[in-house]
């Protein structure tokens, strides 16, 4: 299959998934050529590659090819590119927006289905809006900002409450009606309405044809209208949009609604103690307080007593008691059925962004007693617990421990051998190569992890640590793999306790405040031109007692921080000792 790309602003990450799926579907793809308008190029766009393989860059005209099969947009408005398309003599059929392919049961058969079906939508909410927007449909669509009760009233008479235009325009002889509600009555109500298609999203269970069930938390909503709105294009679908746009029927896709799957056993136990009292599945990291990941071997049963949880539990809680902890390791159906005591959930990975976290977004909530994570999330059963905590600390109540601990990260100083560092195994969201790229020409970056390598030191001259080597430059590229409020690892945490000065993006630029010192972090916005940036790292570089003064600041605010730590290592004991 002959394939063009089509980037405005492109998420590379989406667009990664969509190539993926596509292959895996109609075989190889041949890449013709990348297209984006000259407005948004970048520095450094003439040498995007996929798979190692450089793709030439064409113009518009290129796009009518004959000898093009499939052209994918990515990061538009796809009426609107369709609409381009369109004028430049493209068959509009040819075109898929990557964002489309993550929907569950996609299939380009299905996709020109639906844009041939001339479908509109009435809905409660943007939904409808949504929904033309990402599959490009023609007909239009209409989101009526109303409560429950006015748009019910709204739908027992729609033509004479529509202006006579786009009444017109309306396909009502292939209508969608949507709505969502949180009061059973008006579900009822709307499933005696008399459309052949309609839809009401509701946050409790129901045997109503018409009812469709969705927690907000588990697909990551703060509100009910939210998460029907990110469930369209979500890779957790709840429900197979393609059957319920094309044939109007309510096909439930994962164990969130009623029609569960077979209790999954797959990956189960990683790893135990060696009194079996802890067990944990579906984990990965056991240790990184040395500045190594350890990985578990796949099939092989590990040693849990190194793990900081049964580290934290045996110092602060009981050696007595037994825990069970989960992770996202694996499928989260197993977590959802298995019947253990004291089940714990705990991950430091961001499962927004990720397909293969998928199920994750509630956090386990409704099947654990204790949820542990990054996200700032409200509820009974959830603390938040950041991945930094258990790289940065000792698994100990003490707070002479934790002072001494921040004391040491505070005066921290590098040995200055080196100018900058990065050490990634990625760059899927394209979050790095912007900040190299714009700092590359004013001081001498190394590469030491998988991603754009340019040296062996860190595994052959430094035993592959990681803290040992940062220790050796004065600046540390430390951003997150991508961005998310709340979403703060190690990475900006081990490049303070190295002493390098962190060059830093992710949690929205604000990564723990009152606990962070803001200031003696170098920030990298994808936003500006970041000249301010570099003209700062310049100065640090050129100028000795400014870097000095640079590096007497405080990293984290002392007294804050270690009342935020001992907090929430106390309440965590609280909790577990409390448990079950």
């Amino acid at each position: 299959m002959n394939v063009i790309l089509w980037l405005q602003q492109p998420n590379f990450q989406l667009l990664n998934y969509a190539l993926g799926n596509l292959a895996r579907m109609y075989g190889a793809l041949n890449f013709l050529g990348i297209y984006s308008p000259p407005a948004i190029q970048s520095g450094n766009f003439k040498n995007i590659a996929i798979n190692g393989k450089p793709i030439p860059v064409v113009d518009k005209h290129a796009l009518a090819s004959p000898a093009c099969d499939l052209i994918i947009v990515s990061g538009a408005n796809l009426p609107a590119v369709i609409n381009e398309a369109i004028a430049l003599g493209i068959d509009a059929e040819k075109i898929v927006f990557d964002r489309t392919t993550a929907i569950y049961g996609f299939s380009l058969e299905k996709y020109r289905k639906l844009q041939r079906s001339q479908l509109s939508i009435i809905s409660r909410g943007e939904f409808g809006s949504i929904v033309q927007q990402t599959f490009g449909l023609h007909a239009p669509s209409i989101g009526i900002s109303a409560s429950d009760r006015d748009f019910l009233n709204f739908l027992r008479n729609p033509q004479q409450n529509i202006g006579r235009e786009l009444r017109n325009r309306i396909n009502w002889y292939n209508l969608l009606v949507v709505m969502h509600t949180e009061d059973p009555k008006v579900l009822e109500e709307f499933d005696r309405l008399p459309f052949g298609k309609k839809v009401c999203f509701v946050p409790f269970e129901t045997t109503i044809d018409s009812g469709y069930y969705i927690k907000p938390y588990y697909i990551g909503g703060r509100s009910l209208e939210h998460a029907i709105n990110t469930n369209i294009f979500n890779i957790n679908s709840c429900f197979d949009f393609w059957n319920m746009f094309l044939y109007g029927m309510k096909t439930p896709i994962n164990t969130h609604s009623k029609s569960l799957a077979p209790i999954i056993h797959e990956g189960a136990c990683k790893c135990a103690t060696s009194d079996g009292r802890i067990k944990y599945f579906n984990w990965e990291q056991i240790d990184y307080s040395d500045g190594k990941f350890r990985y578990f071997d796949k099939g092989v049963m590990n040693n849990g007593d190194n793990i900081w949880f049964t580290k934290f539990i045996r110092s602060n809680v009981s050696a007595e008691k037994s825990f069970n902890f989960f992770s996202v390791q694996g499928d989260h159906r197993f977590v959802r059925q298995v019947r253990l005591e004291r089940k714990i959930f705990y991950t430091n990975e961001n499962v927004f962004h990720w397909p293969w976290y998928d199920g994750y977004q509630d956090y386990c909530l409704s099947a654990v007693q204790l949820a542990m994570g990054c996200e700032y999330l409200k509820a009974v059963n959830y603390l938040r617990f950041p991945w930094w905590l258990i790289v940065s600390f000792a698994p100990k109540l003490d707070m002479k421990l934790i002072v001494d601990r921040i004391t040491e990260i505070n005066s921290a100083r590098n040995t200055r051998k080196y100018e900058c560092v990065l050490i990634a195994t990625h760059d899927m969201m394209n979050i790095r190569a912007p900040v190299c790229n714009k700092l590359q020409s004013v001081m001498s970056i190394k590469y030491a992890g998988k991603w754009n390598n340019n040296t062996d030191d860190l595994k052959l001259n430094y035993g592959d640590n990681k803290l040992r080597y940062t220790h050796d430059f004065m600046f540390n590229i430390c951003s997150e793999n991508c961005n998310r409020f709340g979403y703060v690892t190690e990475k900006l945490f081990q490049s303070f306790i190295a002493g390098s000065i962190p060059i830093y993006y992710g949690s929205d630029n604000r990564p723990e405040p009152g606990i962070i010192n803001p200031d003696a972090v170098l920030f990298f916005d994808p936003k500006s031109d970041n000249e301010a940036l570099v003209k700062e790292v310049v100065r640090l570089k050129n100028d000795e007692q400014y870097y000095d003064k640079f590096m007497r600041q405080e990293k984290l605010f002392a007294k804050p921080a270690a009342e935020y730590i001992y907090s929430t290592f106390e309440e965590l004991a609280k909790r577990l000792r409390e448990m079950q």
